[in-house]
């Protein structure tokens, strides 16, 4: 399935209009997983973002040579935040347990072709 402009515009959306937001991958992250939330990460901070970057049980090992890996939660830090990005996540059985807080909409950003478009807004 194709990107939807209405998506997308509503992410844009979100972004400019937010200040706080919370990003995470899959559990049991790869490289791939963790690198596109700390890229996405760094790119809401240059925007002047507050971004609590959350990996499920921190980051492993064989991934601690990824730059920047040390600004990686095992815990979510207290919200409020204006959204959740979740990077690279197929199946919802996937994504990290996340607390019932105001966290704002769940953004799923994520390439596989097959997926449970389970987050309130779903780029891929």
């Amino acid at each position: 399935m194709p990107l939807s402009r209405t998506s997308l515009s509503k992410t844009v959306d979100l972004v400019q209009k937010g200040s706080a937001f919370l990003v995470t991958c899959h559990v049991r992250p790869d490289a791939d997983a963790l690198g596109s939330a700390m890229g996405w990460a760094t790119i809401l901070q240059s925007l002047g973002k507050r971004v609590a970057l959350y990996s499920h049980k921190g980051v492993p090992t064989h991934l601690q040579f990824l730059k920047g890996w040390e600004q990686v939660q095992a815990t979510i830090p207290e919200g409020p935040y204006d959204g959740v990005f979740v990077m690279d996540a197929a199946a919802q059985e996937l994504v990290p347990p996340l607390p019932p807080c105001d966290c704002g909409p769940v953004i799923l950003v994520d390439h596989h072709s097959a997926h449970d478009d389970y987050g309130d807004v779903v780029l891929r």
